[in-house]
């Protein structure tokens, strides 16, 4: 049991494990963001999602960069009705690759820049309308001043 994995283990140099170890978080991480995609209504299973991200993002290694645009898109894109919280989220995953990847991450961002602003921006836009809009539903139910004459 153990003790062969152990052996089995030892017999594959690191590198090679590494690259093992990162192809399976990275199918995983597949599975997750397609689970995301068919859940995207679920706030929980958004935010979990991402939190998984955040976690393998150390695991899967400079590979993830080649998923930051899926990962963008099912983040930020209309069908998915992005939050407030998601767009900070994703942003936040934005910035922890871009601290760990430096060198890698470069013609990623600049591929994503705009866009990913341009989303960010709606988001922030279409959150604001809400909260005009249920502040003037919130007055207009309000202006009753108690007088029944």
């Amino acid at each position: 049991g153990r003790a062969r994995r152990a052996a089995a283990a030892a017999a594959v140099p690191d590198d090679a494990m590494s690259d093992a170890y990162a192809e399976l978080f990275r199918a995983a991480l597949e599975a997750v963001m397609h689970a995301r995609s068919t859940a995207a209504h679920a706030e929980d299973v958004r935010v979990a999602a991402l939190s998984f991200l955040h976690c393998m993002v150390t695991c899967i290694g400079p590979s993830v960069m080649q998923l930051l645009g899926f990962i963008a898109e099912q983040s930020l894109s209309e069908d998915a009705e992005p939050t407030l919280r998601d767009a900070a989220e994703f942003l936040r995953l934005l910035n922890q690759l871009m601290a760990r990847y430096k060198e890698h991450i470069a013609d990623a961002v600049a591929e994503l820049l705009m866009p990913v602003v341009t989303r960010v921006f709606a988001v922030v836009a279409a959150a604001r309308t809400a909260i005009d809009e249920a502040e003037d539903a919130a007055d207009a139910g309000g202006d009753d001043d108690g007088d029944d004459e």
